[in-house]
């Protein structure tokens, strides 16, 4: 492989790191933004209470607490998990579904005519 041919591969590479970073810092900017945008002091606080009650049954080793708290705080930790996750998809579709609609309102319909040019040579 000559010097040429390998500075091409790098600087391929590099494009390809550069673009995956910028979509990284996208996602974890929208992430950030989600985040704050739910993390409403109503809910910080329900939250913190509803899982201090739970830990509060959880058993220790001191043998404190209900024997039943452990699987009570495990199923209610997955279904919170999995309504969260719900939720995220639901609004990120929504979002998306709510974008579409405007770009597509904005936009102007076609207008087809017999007068109308035709398309440049290999587009198809």
């Amino acid at each position: 492989m000559s010097i040429r041919t390998s500075r091409a591969v790098v600087s391929i590479a590099e494009a390809d790191v550069a673009l995956h970073r910028a979509g990284v810092i996208a996602a974890w900017r929208g992430f950030k933004h989600e985040a704050e945008r739910a993390a409403t002091p109503t809910r910080v606080i329900g939250a913190g209470l509803i899982a201090g009650f739970i830990s509060g049954l959880r058993s220790s080793s001191a043998g404190r607490g209900l024997p039943i708290g452990d699987k009570l705080f495990g199923a209610v930790i997955d279904s919170l998990f999995a309504g969260f996750s719900a939720a995220m998809a639901a609004g990120v579709a929504a979002d998306e579904g709510a974008a579409g609609a405007n770009a597509s309102a904005a936009q102007p319909a076609p207008t087809h005519s017999a007068s109308a040019p035709a398309p440049p040579a290999g587009v198809t």
